[in-house]
C-alpha cells in the first residue's frame, strides 16, 4: 500500500463518516468542514492546515499531498476518461483536472468517494516495489 493511496483512502473515509462534507469550487468553506476533494486531501494529510490547499502544505507533508493529488488526477484523466486539463504551456494541470471534475454538477459525493478509493487501488497496483 502506497502512502499516497493511504491518503486517498483516508480522504474517502472522512467524507464517508461525516468528518468532512463535500463541496465544490472552494478548498474550505467558512465552516472548515465543507471541502472540495482537493481540500479533503489537504485535510487528510494535515488537519491543521486551515488553507486546505494541498499545494500550500509546508514541510515534509507537501510531497505526500501532491502525490495523492497526482494519483487522483491520473485516475480521473485516464481511467474515468475525462482527459487532462492543460495549462498555457500544454502541461497537465492537476488542479483543473481534479477541480473541473469535482465541480461538475453531475459529480456526487458518492462519485468522489468511489473515485478516491479506485484511484488508491490504482496507485497500489502500479506501485514499483522497493
Amino acid at each position: 500500500m502506497t502512502a499516497a493511496a493511504t491518503v486517498l483512502r483516508r480522504t474517502a473515509q472522512l467524507y464517508s463518516d461525516g468528518t468532512l462534507t463535500w463541496g465544490t469550487e472552494w478548498f474550505v468553506s467558512i465552516s472548515h468542514t465543507c471541502r472540495c476533494v482537493l481540500g479533503g486531501i489537504a485535510y487528510a494529510v494535515d488537519p491543521d492546515n486551515a488553507d486546505g490547499n494541498p499545494f500550500l502544505i509546508g514541510g515534509a507533508k507537501r510531497p505526500l499531498a501532491v502525490a495523492a493529488v497526482e494519483g487522483l488526477a491520473t485516475y480521473i484523466a485516464e481511467e474515468l476518461y475525462r482527459g487532462w486539463h492543460r495549462d498555457e504551456n500544454g502541461q497537465p494541470d492537476l488542479v483543473e483536472t481534479v477541480g473541473g471534475w469535482n465541480d461538475d454538477q453531475r459529480t456526487t459525493v458518492a462519485d468522489v468517494i468511489t473515485a478516491l478509493l479506485d484511484a488508491a487501488a490504482s496507485l497500489d497496483r502500479t506501485a514499483v516495489p522497493a
